[in-house]
């Protein structure tokens, strides 16, 4: 079937479609959030809970997932979260000889070595440990041995008919179980999907790479080009707005202009597919609307669209929101942006709440947000190391706290740190903040009554017998 929403190659100003553009009426996605739990093992004090929303989609579909890790013992328990990272997805159906497994895509090829302090946890605390989306399936597995014979048979079913699944979640010898019914999806929309897969170059899918999928060529995914959606004159590769691997549709298949998303999400069924186009589409929305009552009016629609979503659902797609706030910050989007995250802060999780918290601290020097509770906005480092009115007012260079004020000659501010060591002959003195930071700035660029105090301490630690 010829997709005609992607072949649109309208060179369509957004912003205009933007102005006066009907809200598309939105039929919230049908189903329940399901929540089961591992089985209750007498010398095991460490138990998981999985809470799933919906547990019944049609072919296409994603569902959104987190797994809990639950102190069931009656004393603390120190866990360390790296030996839960490797959490398996599979689903079985009886109808189908094989079984499929979920493997995690990665934008880069390089590995990155994964830190996470231990911690602990009070009896019967619950915290999230992962947080998925399992798509039903992947596009790049449309064709796989599993999905194959799959589609074969949901092909005989009437409209709405599903195939029962069973859905594992396995870490080590645990292993949950939650039943999933999969439905058949109407005609046009499943030959909307083979046509996306069949239109997507091979390289523009991930390779496995031993129990990760990762770009199929070069460091980094890499948009081919084809495909790019353009706001206010300016284009942006797809994955600007598509959730990462999330390929219905994305590059090259996605439309290229905010009235071809509008079409795209109009034309499905309820589901959580549609969902994930809707999400871009009210992005464009708001990115592309003109200022005044036309982007508060998309934002509104954006921002409350997510907060009527359940949570499970909303903190995945806020949080691939948050993601972006980054990349954004440089393009002519970063004050819209900045607008949003300000917007969605109080249904954020905890952890995207931090991040947003610390950009807007860190690259506005704005700390009027509230921080999540433990959570301590970071300081810019120049304003760490920056006078206070009453160092100032001490009447010296060196202060009551063992710190100094330090003047770099290629600075207009001095700095506050206090001296920790001098590598003359590589010009360089190695300072400590009053966070603890140590850092290094040119000796030479030092006042020349700070270089001779920096010498005298240098000579004063040389000349300190060492401590036995």
């Amino acid at each position: 079937m010829k997709n005609t929403i992607v072949a649109l190659a309208l060179t369509v100003c957004m912003s205009t479609l933007a102005l006066g553009a009907e809200l598309i009426e939105y039929v919230p996605t049908p189903g329940e959030s399901a929540t089961v739990a591992s089985p209750i093992q007498e010398d095991a004090s460490i138990g998981f809970s999985v809470e799933i929303f919906p547990k019944e989609i049609y072919l296409g579909d994603a569902i959104y997932l987190i797994v809990y890790l639950e102190n069931r013992s009656d004393n603390d328990v120190v866990i360390d979260p790296l030996e839960y990272s490797s959490i398996q997805f599979s689903l079985s159906a009886s109808s189908v000889s094989s079984k499929y497994t979920w493997i995690p895509e990665y934008r880069t090829n390089a590995l990155n070595a994964l830190e996470s302090p231990p911690r602990t946890m009070e009896p019967g605390e619950k915290i999230p440990i992962r947080r998925s989306v399992l798509e039903f399936p992947p596009l790049e597995d449309w064709n796989d041995q599993f999905w194959q014979p799959f589609r074969q048979l949901l092909a005989t079913k009437r409209s709405e008919e599903s195939i029962d699944c069973k859905l594992s979640i396995e870490h080590g010898f645990v292993t949950i179980e939650h039943d999933v019914l999969v439905k058949r999806r109407p005609e046009h929309e499943t030959a909307l999907l083979e046509q996306w897969f069949n239109d997507t170059p091979k390289t523009l899918f991930p390779r496995v790479d031993g129990n990760r999928k990762v770009p199929y060529r070069g460091l980094y995914l890499e948009p081919s080009g084809k495909s790019n959606i353009q706001i206010n004159g300016k284009e942006y590769d797809p994955w600007t707005f598509v959730r990462f691997a999330f390929r219905k549709p994305s590059d090259p298949n996605n439309p290229t202009t905010l009235e071809g998303w509008r079409e795209l999400e109009a034309s499905l069924t309820p589901s959580t597919m549609r969902d994930e186009i809707r999400l871009t589409r009210l992005q464009l929305e708001y990115y592309a609307a003109e200022p005044g009552e036309p982007g508060e009016r998309a934002k509104t629609e954006l921002v409350d669209w997510l907060k009527s979503l359940p949570e499970i659902q909303r903190t995945r797609m806020t949080s691939f929101l948050v993601s972006k706030t980054r990349a954004l910050f440089d393009s002519p989007l970063r004050d819209k942006n900045r607008e949003l995250m300000r917007a969605l802060y109080d249904v954020l999780d905890v952890r995207s709440q931090e991040i947003v918290c610390n950009f807007e601290s860190l690259k506005y020097n704005d700390y009027t947000l509230t921080p999540p509770p433990g959570v301590n906005a970071r300081t810019p480092f120049e304003e760490v190391i920056k006078p206070a009115p009453e160092d100032l007012a001490h009447g010296s260079k060196d202060l009551p706290d063992g710190f100094r004020i330090w003047d770099v000659v290629a600075k207009s501010s001095p700095r506050v740190a206090q001296y920790v060591e001098l590598q003359e002959s590589e010009d360089s003195i190695r300072l400590k903040a009053r966070n603890g930071f140590v850092f290094n700035i040119r000796f030479s660029s030092l006042s020349e009554e700070d270089q001779e105090h920096a010498r005298a301490m240098s000579q004063a630690a040389a000349e300190k017998p060492e401590e036995e």
